[in-house]
């Protein structure tokens, strides 16, 4: 499971300073504040953030808007503009851009929680392509789950999960490390899932292919990272393929 990564470019100290605390607050990381344009090129670089929180007056050659549009150009960034202009025009020429999210100074802990999750969300959405229910609880891209944890959003790469399983009115994602509560129906969260990657083993589990060690056909169970997890009867030859398929 991996932080929401952050950068943020914003030449005044102090509120930099207060958008850093805001940021770890919420329990994302930020992996960097910066001044100016060159600088914040350098770092979307470098640390390949997954969110951006952009100033549009900043230090440098360029202003925030054009760093972004350049940001964009380079890798498809999310976007959160912060501003103390009141001028229509700094919107107009933003909203080119398309961007997640346009703030006013002064900024509050609220207003940047709902920011980022929105902007997470929306970006989310897009690269899954259709999902079925509003955002609630997580969000499913072609590579990663975004699950939302208390008051923040934690990033959890496809390959970290081992299986998820049904209990009660939920189902839990479990990883070597954690084990994370969805609000989603089992067969929705399948159908966003790469079938390249997961296949449903019962009723109640979804498994990860590659974290399969083991498979007792007698006794029809499925071991997965040393745990016994029950095999159905009609999900076995699927489970039996895919292994075939994945060695």
């Amino acid at each position: 499971m991996a932080d929401i990564r952050i950068l943020a470019v914003e030449d005044d100290l102090i509120l930099a300073e207060t958008l850093e605390l805001l940021v770890e607050e919420l329990g994302y990381l930020m992996i960097a504040v910066v001044d100016n344009s060159s600088e914040a090129l350098r770092m979307h670089k470098a640390t390949l953030p997954d969110l951006v929180l952009m100033d549009i007056q900043i230090k440098g050659e360029l202003n925030g808007i054009e760093v972004a549009e350049k940001m964009i150009a380079e890798r498809p960034t999310p976007i959160i503009f912060i501003t103390s202009r009141r001028d229509r025009e700094a919107f107009e020429q933003a909203k080119q851009l398309g961007p997640h999210a346009f703030l006013n100074k002064p900024f509050d802990e609220l207003s940047i929680q709902n920011a980022i999750e929105l902007a997470v969300s929306s970006v989310a959405q897009q690269s899954a392509g259709t999902l079925s229910t509003p955002w609630q609880q997580e969000v499913v891209t072609n590579q990663e789950i975004f699950i939302k944890v208390k008051n923040r959003l934690v990033k959890l790469h496809f390959s970290d999960v081992l299986w998820a399983e049904v209990e009660g009115k939920y189902v839990h994602i479990v990883t070597s490390e954690v084990r994370l509560e969805l609000r989603i129906a089992l067969k929705d969260l399948e159908a966003q899932l790469p079938t390249g990657v997961f296949a449903r083993s019962h009723r109640n589990y979804l498994i990860n292919i590659s974290s399969v060690s083991d498979i007792d056909l007698e006794k029809n169970l499925i071991i997965v990272n040393g745990h016994q997890l029950p095999l159905g009867v009609s999900y076995r030859e699927n489970v039996l393929n895919r292994l075939n398929t994945l060695g």
